[in-house]
């Protein structure tokens, strides 16, 4: 029989699934250099391996929607104990201070250094910082100013706000909350699976994977909106329908065996050249939308109670980890392009480097963020 989980208690198996989200984030955004990927790199391999566009279509359909609803399962948590104004505050301090301290310092740094290398081009950093960063001129290889993977902080701080603003509302959805306690869970996912693919359908015959808005400190990618959004949504009804604790065994392991089996298809499959393909007015498309959102769907729900029942404990090491994920992600970009940077040059073949780059990449992120963290200041923040 499974029990409520409180707020206040530590949530173990969360911390250590979010240890390996950002560790295949880390392992994605390496394979941008040297897989066939649709979307940009700063640093990009001559040689491509496109077995890799399996690692790119299987983490990207999963793991950041992951992430959003393990992000909303925790808002009204918060909110319930500071307050709005408080949580706004701490919002704007943890997400909306990283975010500007990236755009206006570190991304300019990194972007000069990879301008001045690649192109060798005599220009001073002040020049290249208000002329090419913040203004059109000569494209920067970094492109114009842009918040680079911290997207998903600026979704997450609007998606968050956005909720705080609505809180006041919601004693009048009460009759919707009376409503999902009586629906069964299934009811509640297979809900969410067939409102997300309607509207994923249609934001893509404008939008295509890997088009991207930027906004300057707000960036989005609208093909993932509907479905990213819906997550976020979905983690706050895990919390007020206490899903996490409530969903057995039984039906969280059926919902990984879909997620796999249809990982698996996805693989079988794709060598046949448009049977998956995303975007446009066509039957492949909406095709390629149910089963990216079936197969998301099974792997977020299903690692959360393969967490829940088998990785719900920790140690000081699991513990460190957990602490330091926030950090890692903010800062796993600049140290993973420096580490590919340093094997431009090697003489190896790019699946070589794929995996060295991971190897090295993966545990230096996570012990520079460790002591990144130990500044004094820094804990208020990351």
């Amino acid at each position: 029989m499974t029990t409520l989980m409180k707020p206040k208690s530590r949530l173990f198996f969360i911390d250590n699934l979010k240890a390996l989200l950002i560790t295949l984030v880390i392992i994605h955004h390496v394979g941008q250099a040297y897989g066939a990927t649709g979307g940009s790199w700063p640093i990009s391999n001559p040689e491509r391996v496109p077995a890799l566009r399996f690692l790119f279509t299987l983490d990207r359909s999963f793991f950041m929607s992951l992430f959003f609803m393990l992000a909303g399962y925790f808002v009204p948590i918060s909110v319930d104990r500071k307050g709005m104004w408080k949580y706004i505050k701490d919002r704007l301090i943890r997400l909306g201070v990283p975010m500007v301290f990236f755009l206006v310092v570190l991304y300019p740094i990194l972007g000069y250094f990879l301008h001045a290398h690649y192109l060798g081009e005599p220009i001073k950093f002040w020049s290249y910082y208000w002329h090419l960063y913040w203004n059109v001129g000569i494209k920067p290889l970094m492109q114009a100013a842009n918040l680079g993977p911290l997207w998903f902080i600026s979704l997450l701080l609007v998606l968050s706000i956005g909720y705080v603003l609505l809180h006041p509302f919601t004693s009048h959805l009460r009759k919707l909350n009376d409503y999902l306690r009586a629906r069964s869970l299934n009811q509640i996912l297979l809900s969410t699976i067939f409102i997300i693919i309607p509207l994923t359908f249609i934001v893509r015959l404008r939008f295509p994977i890997d088009q991207w808005l930027n906004y300057i400190i707000f960036m989005v990618a609208p093909a993932d909106l509907p479905r990213d959004m819906a997550f976020f949504i979905l983690g706050i009804i895990a919390y007020r329908q206490n899903l996490l604790a409530t969903t057995t065994r039984k039906q969280g392991y059926s919902w990984l065996a879909v997620g796999v089996l249809l990982g698996v298809f996805y693989i079988l499959f794709s060598c046949y050249e448009r049977f998956f393909f995303g975007g446009g007015f066509s039957f492949n498309a909406l095709r390629y939308d149910i089963w990216e959102t079936v197969y998301c769907m099974g792997m977020c729900m299903g690692l959360i109670v393969l967490f829940r029942e088998v990785f719900n404990w920790s140690n000081a090491f699991w513990g460190m980890l957990a602490e330091d994920a926030f950090a890692v992600y903010l800062f796993h970009f600049p140290i993973v392009i420096m580490v590919q940077y340093f094997f431009v040059t090697l003489n190896i073949g790019p699946l070589s480097k794929f995996f060295m780059v991971s190897l090295i990449a993966v545990p230096l992120t996570f012990f520079m963020c460790h002591w990144i963290r130990k500044i004094p200041g820094m804990k208020r923040i990351i």
